[in-house]
């Protein structure tokens, strides 16, 4: 089922570029993002073209960010929300539009308990259980227990402090490779030292 911002079902479908506040759309999208969901309607062909189509000849919008749109008013209101505080960010908001509603409903509890987000992997692998049947609340927190790639904690260091121990030119990943095997030399070394 489609949802509208206000949260009321969505049943039919509009021809936007008839709408008056389509041609207001470019100061009323930086008001309110999602005012897009509002307008962005797929009606059946007129005049050979979808009104996606038709959209993105007369928009700033692509063709494929209006499809985004259209998608998203397939989210339960409380996930269109969190979308429109840019709390979840559009593509995996995409991806979550293809989870039934009881399963976003699901996702959304789990959401304000873990006081998390998927990201757009997550959210891929969730639309995946979900095509396939499988997607249930100890799935979903199975995933979102997931650690992300931004969440590892990193150490970095001015390339100038190390630059003189290797030639110029040398890959980052050569330069962490021999960082590590002189920790472990060095790890090794006072091991021994200590067991004298």
């Amino acid at each position: 089922m489609r949802y509208s911002l206000d949260g009321s079902p969505h049943f039919g479908c509009i021809r936007a570029s008839q709408s008056p506040a389509f041609h207001n759309l470019p100061h009323l999208k930086e008001a309110l993002p999602l005012f897009s969901v509002l307008c962005y309607f797929e009606t059946t062909p007129f005049g050979g073209k979808t009104s996606r189509e038709m959209l993105a000849e007369n928009s700033p919008d692509s063709h494929e960010q209006i499809r985004k749109y259209i998608r998203l008013t397939y989210l339960i209101p409380p996930l269109l929300g969190m979308v429109d505080e840019n709390k979840i960010a559009m593509r995996p908001a995409v991806e979550l539009s293809y989870l039934s509603e009881s399963e976003q409903t699901a996702l959304h509890e789990m959401m304000e308990q873990e006081d998390c987000t998927p990201s757009h992997a997550q959210a891929i692998k969730m639309r995946r259980f979900s095509e396939e049947g499988k997607l249930n609340e100890d799935v979903i927190l199975s995933i979102m227990q997931e650690e992300k790639p931004n969440q590892k904690e990193q150490f970095r260091m001015p390339r100038e402090r190390i630059s003189k121990y290797f030639p110029a030119g040398t890959p980052a990943q050569k330069i962490e490779d021999t960082i590590i095997k002189a920790l472990e030399l060095y790890q090794r070394q006072r091991r021994h030292d200590r067991e004298r």
